[in-house]
């Protein structure tokens, strides 16, 4: 025992370094007599220089052999086997040497642990949906500090000016122990660095999916700048063969907190000194394409209205698809464009207000709201007094966003009492003559006018609603545009029986569509004003619902969805029209597969369901409507033949109640082996828009920032910090759902490990 602790009083003072962090060690005070080390008392020593607290052994591989407590500011730890003491240093080389050489079996034993602890771990990040790029998390390892940083930066979008102040130094200089960015050229250098890096993950990513759905959307800056962003969503993993091997449940389809959602903006560009023709438009989305690669696995696009070109479409088929000779092109047989349910709505609501401001009336009490929540807005005195009266501003309406009116009138119509009881307080007041003068008439409101807008705000309730739901991520697929523009079909022909007969309760678990009928019992005058309004926007949806019927996609979509493939064509459409439209679906399916690789059919097996314990997506789906009375066999039983195909076979299958969107996807995932082509499709289909909210809603948030900041996103930089914010929301950082960690080990330096915090972190293997 004593020739064994004089070997290591020999090693405590070598001046070699640690073999994990490469630093010179600090010499441990000498132990003056061996047999109290044996017996497992100390000798304390006064250290003969003051140490900072730093995470020293938090994360240390050693941690299992050693208690760590804090005396006076300074970190002890004492080895759980023999009691001995070391103070804290700049290493744990010493506390490496000390368990390796006087408790040898215990470190055996603990290494076996831990590397059984890592394999599973490597097994959990190679299994990642989206696995992070090497090189940031070595940057989250060597350099916390500045990846901490670049986190803040795009998290909050900060100003880069932030970090050029003196207090910057002051906090970096109180945080000597980390490692800071300290000026703007080394932000902007590290700002390109990650974004590249993520960039090249994204394309890598990218390569493993087939059926990615192009989202567009342009928006105008309050600098008469415009801008086009790029998005791409789609299923990670869906020609990954072995990753959804290994990992044995549907999570390798999901993103990395398991979330059947995943869309990334590929690039925002300045197209201000262009005109928004086709021709303009497909040259920049071809460049981005090509950009990441992906000119061979684009099979649709969603636009918003300033977006939705033929011209564009025409170019992107002749001039793209057809000359790169692409197989998902040649797979469906075109190349299918679909419009943003939202901007149909803005629109068709615009048009219905236009109609409606003919209307003297409703014009005149629709600008004294106006002029209301303007003022609102723009009077400190006036916010301040509703403020402490617990009464909320009446919304300012967006030039663009139409259906801002409708929240705006509905506002003042709730609360229209307190706000004129607190009028009549507040103009008692001499210092609020003023600013009560300017606000009087906007409470003049006859009861007729009221009568009008409240029927106006109950008739039209449906664009809100709609537009609302398809802001939910578990709505915004596919398969669900069918609902949306029956219903909205629906919604028209009540309106226009509405002018002669009540609307009637529906049955249990079907659309309410009395709203039609008004709360109030409205004036029949009143009502032919908002209805009449709204039938003369019907030519336009029509025109909008030709489109729609002309695209077999959305009706593949629905057919391909299990949990809804007989309900659309057995309840929201005649039975002719149902069986055409199944005609189409059997006749777009077969084409596909017949230009599918060949694959090889096996037989399905029930795979064991994956618990949740985390956040589930419920589907999201518009009650049902009966446009027609459901018949005793079924629109599609004549089509049954003998299963001997994909489409055969799931013809047979039975409509399934799925309550989550996960359960959508794994029900799939489940019988990839029986549908090798549909369940690619069908996925893909999934994780397909026919909403660009989300890009709206990353807009939104720019145009916030330029306004507040004064920023352009001409900006190369401001540019990269916003791509750079949807690259760590996507890959789970800036949502606290995925966490990198790196446990400190005296042999393997690079080991990486890859966590969530969240609780359905339990990967199926």
């Amino acid at each position: 025992m004593i020739a064994v602790q004089e070997s290591y009083q020999i090693e405590e003072l070598s001046d070699e370094t640690s073999d994990l962090e490469g630093e010179t060690l600090t010499p441990e005070p000498r132990v003056s007599n061996p047999v109290d080390a044996a017996d497992g008392s100390s000798i304390p020593i006064t250290p003969t220089r003051q140490l900072k607290v730093t995470g020293w052994m938090d994360r240390s591989a050693l941690r299992r052999h050693f208690d760590v407590t804090e005396v006076d500011g300074l970190k002890i730890a004492s080895c759980v086997h023999c009691k001995r003491e070391f103070k804290e240093a700049r290493s744990t080389g010493n506390l490496s040497k000390h368990v390796k050489n006087v408790h040898p079996l215990a470190y055996q034993n603990g290494r076996k642990e831990e590397e059984k602890s890592r394999s599973l771990s490597q097994l959990g990040v190679k299994c990642r949906s989206l696995p992070p790029p090497a090189a940031i998390t070595a940057e989250w390892k060597h350099s916390p500090g500045d990846f901490g940083i670049l986190l803040l930066l795009t998290e909050k979008l900060v100003p880069f000016s932030f970090f050029e102040g003196k207090s910057w130094n002051v906090i970096s200089e109180a945080c000597s122990g980390i490692k800071l960015i300290k000026s703007r050229p080394a932000i902007i250098d590290r700002l390109s660095n990650y974004t590249n890096h993520f960039n090249t993950a994204l394309k890598k990513v990218l390569s493993k999916t087939d059926f990615i759905n192009i989202e567009l959307d342009i928006w105008s800056g309050g600098n008469g700048r415009s801008y086009l962003a790029v998005a791409a969503s789609f299923a990670p993993n869906l020609i990954n063969d072995a990753m959804l091997t290994d990992v044995g449940s549907s999570k390798a389809l999901l993103n990395n907190h398991y979330a059947p959602y995943n869309t990334h903006i590929l690039g925002f560009i300045d197209v201000s000194d262009t005109p928004h023709t086709g021709e303009n438009l497909f040259k920049e989305v071809r460049d981005v394409m090509k950009e990441y690669e992906i000119d061979d696995r684009v099979a649709t696009i969603t636009c918003d209205n300033a977006t939705n070109n033929i011209c564009m479409h025409s170019h992107l088929v002749h001039d793209h698809f057809k000359k790169c000779k692409s197989k998902t092109f040649d797979r469906l047989g075109n190349f299918h464009i679909f419009r943003c349910g939202n901007h149909i709505l803005n629109i068709l609501f615009q048009d219905v207000v236009k109609n409606l401001k003919a209307n003297t009336k409703f014009s005149l009490a629709l600008a004294r709201i106006t002029r209301l929540a303007h003022k609102m807005k723009h009077t400190s005195l006036l916010r301040s007094s509703l403020m402490k009266a617990s009464i909320p501003l009446v919304p300012a309406a967006s030039e663009t966003r139409w259906l801002y009116i409708w929240k705006q009138v509905t506002t003042f119509l709730k609360y229209r009492q307190q706000y004129l009881t607190w009028f009549n307080n507040f103009k008692k007041s001499p210092q609020n003559i003023s600013a009560a003068s300017k606000i009087e008439k906007c409470f003049e409101q006859t009861p007729e006018e009221v009568h009008l807008l409240q029927y106006f705000v109950d008739c039209c309730s449906i664009f809100k609603v709609l537009n609302d739901t398809l802001q939910e991520v578990s709505f915004n697929h596919l398969s669900n545009a069918v609902p949306f523009y029956y219903t909205l079909l629906e919604y028209y022909d009540l309106c226009g029986d509405a002018h002669t007969e009540a609307i009637e309760l529906p049955t249990e678990g079907a659309f309410d569509f009395t709203f039609i009928n008004g709360t109030q019992n409205p004036p029949l005058d009143m009502k032919k004003t908002v209805l009449d309004a709204v039938l003369s926007t019907r030519n336009k949806f029509t025109t909008y619902f030709q489109y729609f019927t002309e695209n077999d996609l959305y009706f593949v979509a629905a057919f391909l969805d299990p949990s809804s493939k007989h309900q659309c064509f057995n309840t929201l459409m005649a039975e002719d029209e149902a069986q055409f439209r199944l005609s189409k679906v059997e006749k777009y399916l077969k084409s596909y597969l017949k230009k599918s690789e060949p694959r090889k059919v096996v037989t399905s097996t029930e795979l064991a369901k994956r618990s949740f314990r985390g956040t589930r997506h419920r589907v999201s789906k518009l009650p049902t409507i009966n446009r027609r009375e459901k018949h005793s066999r079924n629109a599609e039983a004549s089509m049954c033949n003998q299963a001997v195909s994909e489409w055969d076979k799931y013809k047979a299958e039975e409509q399934h109640t799925l309550d989550f969107k996960e359960d959508l996807i794994q029900w799939w995932y489940e019988r990839r082996g029986a549908y090798p082509n549909l369940f690619r499709l069908a996925v893909a289909l999934l994780y397909t828009k026919f909403s660009t909210s989300g890009l709206e809603r990353a807009f939104s948030i720019s145009g916030k920032v330029l306004r507040k900041e004064r920023r352009s996103m001409s900006s190369l930089n401001f540019n990269r910090l916003l791509v750079l914010r949807n690259r760590f929301k996507g890959w789970g950082l800036l949502d606290q759902k995925l966490t990198l960690n790196f446990q400190d080990s005296d042999e393997d330096d690079d080991y990486i490990e890859c966590y969530s915090q969240s609780d359905d972190d339990d990967l199926e293997f």
